[in-house]
């Protein structure tokens, strides 16, 4: 019994040794190797899976165990890991003869027919203002921030350094919203690469005089806040030309330091040319605005209608035309801490400018027309100086105080020499023929200097805000002016040989205060309260020149005892309501306005007036990209002290005209409507606008005895304008070409004119401004902006109908070859429609060929061709106020030249 026993117990053991050794032949040894590729952007531990089992968790290249189950010899092994493409083979482990199996993983790679990426789009609202992104702006290696506007749809720098925007000028510009050069346009761009730039903030503002400008915002990028860069660069070239330019800029956090200095004759202006901009007299005194206002602060600019300036300045030449020579430098410095700024900038300008214009004016008062034909020959040399400081300080966790002095000197001296003959008709009769000899050599001086203080103080509560405003100013403009005129008419001669020596010395005072109370989160009351004075005193010496050429004194141009002693008050109070759909503003301004004139001792007169001047803001927010707001506001022009002192008419008849406060202050009503709206990547804005204005007018026309026709004031006359503008921009990253497009219209009294304007002309025109921009292959790109204007002018007690209009497309084309290789042209045609028939085109064409050299390309040698066309006489014609005025300049003739650039930088 024990034995059969004994013999099944073996067995049994023989049946489990058997059991065990068959499962351990059924286990291969697996070694997974991971490919190199893309590893490194792989996580550092790998999941792996091998036949839909539990994931295992690898941090290298290892071996493993792995069991394959009762079958045939044949086995099929699944490998799947993170990152990595799967592997599906079949193994005989019969031939394995023990030996470990080696797998390599190789990273996985995914193809797909089609990608489409997502991104932002490069134009963007944020509040009132348009952000433009310009990482799809392509533009050369150091180019300059000038370069890159030039490259945008709807952006444009042109010679005189002017910056235009959609349509709107730039009056300002800002760096990551502190201002470089007091905000001049032209010398802040050029401090910037355009590699530095990250975004174009663009926020509507309204100019001195009404008209729409924009301020601009340069947001750079946070690699480029802190380094050095420069810019050497010396061209020559035939005819005389040079052009040579020294540039150096250091960035620290908290701090800009930058400095230029640029001398050439090829029409290449460093600095924006605008008389009325923040270097000149009025902004000068104006400065930093007065006290901080939170509801100015809170609501967006009115949009205003755009409009076309079609008047042209006849007085002086553009700077892109005649023999031009120009010295530019500055300085400027920043510095931010966590309790102070400080910013401060000195300017210098030296031009000297020689031009030849040939000029054809009309002037249409049916049934009569005259014509003036001539040539005048300028000569003008000016030098400007400005020096500009500001400071802030938290001197207190609530209290700041900032300080600003701006000190502004200019002398400019003209010389002037023009031939006309001048013809009326009455139909086709000839009833008078004159000619006009003209000569003037004037010398002005000016100088000006501003001292100013705000202090703001920040209660507990948000928005609970107290504030005081100073502001001193102290200007002098000295006029030396001597002129010979002779006018003949048959056997008629007069002759006008004088001389104006005046001295206007100006003084402003100016206090203001202003309080923000905060009802609830979601209402505000603020008060403000404002003073301010203004003396003028004039002493103007008056002479005239006999035959022998003596100096003899002419009472009658001479206002020795002039003065002028203008006071406002001001007391506003606004209520303010904002929700996160919604906005109100309603304000209501109580203005008074007195002044005194002496024009002799025995001559004096006073004038005050009274207003209640009311305002309202509303605004609506459907969703995050649509708005729609209502804004009406009644304000009242004062006359400039320019204005009020007598001017002396040195051009036809020696008369003084006593300037009239009546007839010079206005008093204005504007209402507008605006809705803005995004759809898929295109901006859309619609503005319309209404106007009152009660202005003084030039409404009579008369004849004077040597043929001139003359004009006078009519006291008072109500004009109602209304205007719409349409907006379309669409510019997107993604696709190859940006397009941006404006049109205006406005009416007056029934009649389309050209704009807000005091004096009611009744004239039409349509501004159309085109801009596209496209990228036809990854190394040749190009952009075409269009702007067209077309002015009509028709009366209906005659049949008088003047037709004129000007376009101006401007194409820049651009191609990169290997190795950095640059070949660019730049057109500009300006079409000009006259209103007597006929057309004339000037065209304009310029071409670069750039090759980059050293590492990083900090050297380039460049070969340029400037007006390629030979084009010697640049066209202009203009329409305002029933006048057509046609104009010749004279160019630097085509000319070649070659130059080097060097590009030093070093980013931290």
């Amino acid at each position: 019994m024990r034995k059969p026993l004994l013999s099944l117990l073996l067995l049994l053991l023989l049946l489990v040794l058997s059991a065990a050794h068959g499962q351990q032949n059924r286990q291969l040894r697996l070694c997974l190797h991971f490919a190199a590729g893309d590893v490194g952007s792989m996580p550092p531990t790998k999941k792996v899976s091998i036949n839909a089992g539990p994931q295992l968790v690898i941090t290298a290249d290892t071996c493993l165990w792995v069991g394959y189950g009762p079958g045939s010899p044949p086995t099929t092994l699944v490998v799947e890991a993170e990152g990595y493409a799967m592997r599906r083979l079949t193994v005989r482990t019969d031939t394995l003869s023990g030996r470990p199996l080696h797998l390599t993983l190789e990273p996985r790679v995914v193809m797909l027919d089609e990608v489409k990426i997502a991104s932002d789009r490069a134009v963007r609202y944020r509040g009132d203002t348009l952000v433009i992104s310009v990482d799809s702006v392509k533009t050369q290696p150091h180019a300059s921030a000038t370069d890159l506007l030039n490259n945008v749809p709807g952006a444009s720098v042109d010679a005189n350094g002017q910056v235009r925007i959609m349509g709107k000028t730039v009056d300002q510009v800002t760096v990551d919203g502190k201002t470089l050069y007091g905000g001049n346009a032209k010398a802040t761009l050029e401090a910037l690469n355009a590699d530095m730039i990250k975004d174009l903030e663009v926020m509507a503002a309204t100019g001195a005089e009404g008209d729409q400008k924009s301020a601009l915002n340069i947001r750079l990028k946070d690699d480029r806040k802190a380094g050095s860069y420069g810019k050497l660069e010396g061209l020559a070239g035939t005819s005389g030309t040079y052009l040579a330019t020294g540039r150096m800029s250091r960035l620290r956090p908290g701090s800009f330091l930058n400095a230029f200095l640029t001398t050439n004759n090829v029409y290449e202006q460093a600095l924006t040319n605008d008389e009325r901009n923040n270097l000149v007299r009025d902004v000068v005194f104006k400065g930093m605005q007065g006290v901080y206002s939170v509801t100015e602060s809170a609501l967006p600019r009115p949009a205003a209608v755009q409009a076309d300036r079609t008047v042209q300045n006849l007085v002086e030449s553009p700077l892109n035309v005649g023999d031009v020579a120009s010295t530019n430098g500055g300085l400027n410095y920043n510095r931010s801490g966590k309790a102070s700024e400080m910013f401060g900038y000195v300017l210098f300008d030296r031009t000297r400018q020689a031009a030849t214009r040939s000029l054809l004016t009309t002037r249409f008062l049916p049934p009569l027309e005259q014509t003036e034909s001539g040539r005048i020959d300028d000569t003008s040399q000016r030098t400007k100086i400005t020096a500009y400081f500001n400071a802030k300080w938290t001197l207190a966790p609530r209290l700041t105080l900032a300080v600003a002095s701006t000190n502004y000197w200019q002398h400019a001296q003209t010389t002037l020499r023009a031939e006309f003959d001048t013809r009326l008709r009455r139909a086709d009769t000839l009833l008078a023929a004159t000619a006009l000899r003209r000569f003037n050599d004037q010398t002005e001086q000016q100088l000006y200097t501003t001292q100013q203080a705000v202090g703001v103080y920040r209660h507990k509560r948000p928005a609970h805000v107290s504030s005081l405003y100073a502001r001193y100013g102290y200007g002098t403009r000295n006029l030396d002016q001597r002129y010979d005129n002779a006018l003949v008419r048959e056997q008629q001669r007069a002759e006008f040989r004088n001389r104006i020596d005046r001295t206007a010395p100006e003084q402003r005072f100016e206090l203001q205060a202003l309080h923000a109370l905060p009802i609830s989160r979601r209402v505000l009351v603020e008060a403000k309260a404002s003073w301010l004075r203004e003396l003028l005193p004039v002493d103007q010496r008056g002479y005239r020149y006999d035959d022998q050429g003596r100096q003899l004194g002419a009472a009658g141009l001479s206002l020795p005892d002039f003065r002028v002693d203008n006071t406002q008050q001001t007391a506003q109070t606004a209520l303010y309501y904002k929700t996160p759909r919604f906005s109100a503003l309603g304000s209501v301004a109580l203005w008074h306005w007195r002044t005194h004139r002496r024009i002799a001792p025995d001559q004096q007169d006073g004038l005050s007036r009274t207003a209640w001047l009311p305002g309202l803001f509303l605004e609506y927010r459907p969703d995050a990209v649509t708005k729609l707001s209502l804004r009406y506001g009644q304000t009242q022009a004062l006359p400039t002290t320019e204005q009020l002192f007598p001017v002396a008419d040195s051009t036809n008849l020696q008369t003084i005209r006593v300037g009239n406060a009546w007839l010079t202050s206005t008093a204005r009503q504007s209402a507008e409507v605006s809705l803005s709206t995004d759809y898929r990547s295109n901006r859309l804005s619609l503005t319309g606008r209404y106007g009152l204005d009660d202005n003084p007018v030039l409404t009579s026309t008369r004849i004077n005895s040597l043929g001139f026709l003359t004009q006078s004031y009519q006291q008072y006359r109500s004009v109602r304008t209304t205007g719409v503008s349409l907006l379309w921009y669409q510019y997107h990253q993604l696709r190859p070409y940006s397009l941006y497009g404006l049109a205006t219209t406005q009416w007056l009294n029934g009649y389309l004119i050209t704009q807000a304007a005091v004096i009611p002309l009744r004239t039409m025109v349509t501004v159309v401004a085109l801009g596209t921009k496209w990228r036809v292959t990854p190394t040749l790109s190009a952009k075409l902006d269009v702007r067209t204007t077309l002015t009509r002018q028709s009366t209906p007690t005659t049949a008088a109908n003047v037709l004129n209009g000007r376009a101006e497309p401007t194409l820049r084309v651009e191609k990169k070859w290997a190795g950095n290789f640059y070949v660019e042209g730049m057109y500009a045609g300006f079409v000009n429609r006259y209103a007597r028939g006929g057309m004339n085109v000037n065209s304009l064409l310029d071409l670069t060929a750039s090759k980059y050299l050293g590492s990083n390309d900090r050297v380039k040698v460049a070969l340029t061709l400037r007006n390629a066309l030979n084009v010697q006489s640049f066209y202009t014609n203009s329409f305002s106020n029933y006048v057509q005025r046609e104009e010749a300049v004279d160019r630097l003739p085509r000319f070649l030249m070659l130059g080097v650039s060097v590009f030093p930088e070093k980013w931290k």
